[in-house]
């Protein structure tokens, strides 16, 4: 164990020499006391109160137990109990350390009396490692709560949706003002639901080379109308800010942490957005397993609201924890943030003090190559359908009216059918359609093996799958048929006909 050096010291022996090696080469902190008083520590008790070697001597060890902790750790010492226990030491940061404890009298005679050994053993990362699987068992939980949802909340979303454009093309003077409010609400239930999808990462990804500074770009005029007229939003970026992901998620993780800093600036306030491509190497240190390699885009959203306390902070990416009142969050906006950056294999972090505001800092690997050109939306064509048939496959008879109607009112003739077996029945004898329009997960067969079957008789009909949930990535699969095409649920009218005549063109 290490100790000052002095001149009256004895003399140390071979012994000495070696015992003190074997000090310091355990993991565990070791500390040897006498009333309370540190004689002796070995490097890793120096270590865990982060001070230099040498240092502890002398000090006392109730320096180094949080106040709140003293009256446990001295109860333990009185009894004589030499049971292992879970406690907390102050570094010289005044970092709290979470550690067992083992406390052993030796029969050392020290000037004054026997010496006790206390010996801690760091959990921190225990402790890490315990929330990481906590955090596995509720995204587990929260991808089944969020598949078994997802597929009936949005064709009842679709039904909501789908009727309320029929009613709008007919409403009155009287009712028309009622529907768009009633169809916000309907888009809003059905982003809540893309975000636990998002969350529990069973929603298709489409990933490519975007350029993160353009994302932002082309964002700003939504984040505006997002944060509101009191919260400025101050954006810089530099050029050839690469990174590979879903355009789709990277706007919502953009709008999430705006959002997010808007409530924490009540009173209004200034948000600042960055996009640095830089090597970040220093700044990962520490923070996670497998940082990825440099060059890196740097994305920082700064505000300058009321900060966190470290609990609040430590647990603000965990899903459904909100420190805002209740029936104002839902827990999941930096849950998701945090579920796609590490989709994308980068790190999050957040720097925060109470009344000092918060930096979201994100870090990617520079992606290699060029970025992908976003298809340019073509004027919207008139309606196509009139003299075409397209064989409708959806199980849920709600669902089934909304689309005969919604693609009737746009001219195509429509076959529909309550599931796999009887559009195989139909097809048994019929000639082929224009499209099969189907949904994917239907009971008794899904809609990808009934497409299968139906193409061994008509190789040439396009597809259009849809499907509100697909927990076998079966749409994603069967995209890679010819001339086959997906659209996720809910619908809504206008989104629904695009998507038809987009499969016939």
């Amino acid at each position: 164990m290490s100790a000052p050096p002095s001149d009256d010291a004895p003399k140390r022996t071979i012994r000495d020499e070696m015992l003190e090696a074997l000090s310091d080469a355990a993991f565990e902190a070791v500390f040897l006391h006498r009333d309370g008083v540190i004689q002796s520590a070995n490097r890793a008790a120096h270590e865990l109160a982060a001070l230099p070697a040498g240092s502890l001597i002398g000090r006392q060890l109730l320096e180094f137990i949080p106040p709140d902790e003293q009256a446990k750790v001295l109860g333990r010492i009185r009894a004589g109990d030499p049971g292992p226990y879970e406690s907390e030491v102050l570094s010289a940061s005044g970092e709290r350390v979470p550690v067992e404890v083992r406390a052993r009298m030796v029969p050392v005679q020290l000037e004054g009396g026997p010496a006790r050994v206390v010996a801690l053993r760091d959990l921190r990362e225990k402790r890490e490692l315990e929330n990481r699987i906590r955090n596995a068992q509720k995204m587990e939980v929260v991808g089944r709560l969020a598949g078994g949802i997802a597929h009936d909340f949005n064709n009842l979303l679709t039904v909501i949706l789908g009727g309320l454009d029929l009613l709008a093309r007919d409403a009155s003077e009287r009712s028309a003002p009622l529907v768009e409010p009633v169809r916000d609400a309907a888009l809003s239930a059905a982003e809540l639901t893309k975000q636990l999808l998002m969350l529990a990462r069973r929603q298709t990804v489409r990933s490519r080379v975007v350029d993160l500074g353009a994302t932002l770009q082309s964002l700003l005029p939504m984040l505006r109308r997002a944060v509101g007229d009191h919260v400025t939003i101050e954006a810089t970026h530099d050029t050839d800010a690469r990174v590979e992901g879903d355009p789709v998620q990277l706007e919502m993780l953009l709008l999430n942490l705006a959002v997010n800093a808007r409530d924490a600036m009540p009173n209004g306030g200034q948000l600042t957005i960055g996009i640095e491509v830089t090597d970040a190497t220093d700044r990962l240190a520490g923070r996670a397993a497998s940082p990825p390699l440099g060059p890196h885009v740097c994305l920082t959203v700064t505000d300058d609201g009321e900060g966190m306390e470290p609990a609040i902070r430590d647990q603000i990416f965990e899903p459904f924890f909100t420190s805002k009142p209740e029936g104002q969050g839902t827990g999941l906006g930096l849950a998701t943030v945090a579920s796609i950056v590490e989709q994308m294999e980068g790190v999050i972090w957040v720097e925060t003090e109470p009344g000092r505001g918060a930096s979201f800092v994100m870090v990617f690997r520079q992606a290699p190559g060029a970025v992908e050109a976003v298809p340019r939306s073509r004027p919207k064509p008139a309606p196509t359908g009139h003299g075409r048939r397209v064989l409708l496959v959806e199980d849920l008879a709600n669902v089934r009216q909304v689309v005969i109607q919604v693609l009737e009112a746009s001219g195509y003739e429509l076959i529909a059918t309550d599931g796999p077996k009887a559009a195989l029945d139909w097809a048994a004898t019929a000639e082929p359609p224009d499209l099969i329009l189907t949904d994917v997960v239907m009971p008794g067969m899904n809609g990808a093996t009934m497409v299968a079957e139906l193409r061994q008789r008509w190789p040439d009909v396009p597809v259009l799958f849809m499907s509100g949930y697909d927990p076998e990535g079966l749409a994603s699969r069967a995209q890679d048929l010819d001339r086959s095409r997906f659209i996720a649920k809910p619908l809504t009218a206008d989104a629904l006909v695009a998507a038809v005549e987009a499969c016939l063109d």
